[in-house]
């Protein structure tokens, strides 16, 4: 009799789903998840079922970090029309 496998992080190494996903990043919304997605997040999609390699989606952050502006000093500039 073949062993029912229910644990994805067997078939899966390395990954986690979208709620483990959803907590790593501070409980943010499917709605958030998804529009990662839409921006190029990177996932594992077999039929509905998505899994998110860990190391992947850090790198894909790391992508998008942003340094911070310097603050503007004196007077903003009018463009010119």
């Amino acid at each position: 009799m073949a062993e029912d496998v229910r644990d994805d992080e067997s078939i899966y190494p390395g990954t986690i789903n979208k709620d483990q996903l959803k907590a790593q990043l501070g409980n943010c919304t499917d709605r958030t998840i998804r529009r990662y997605e839409c921006a190029g997040m990177p996932f594992i999609a077999v039929g509905n079922l998505r899994r998110y390699k860990i190391d992947a989606v850090r790198a894909w952050f790391f992508s998008h970090e942003r340094k911070p502006q310097q603050p503007q000093r004196g007077r903003p500039r009018k463009l010119a029309a």
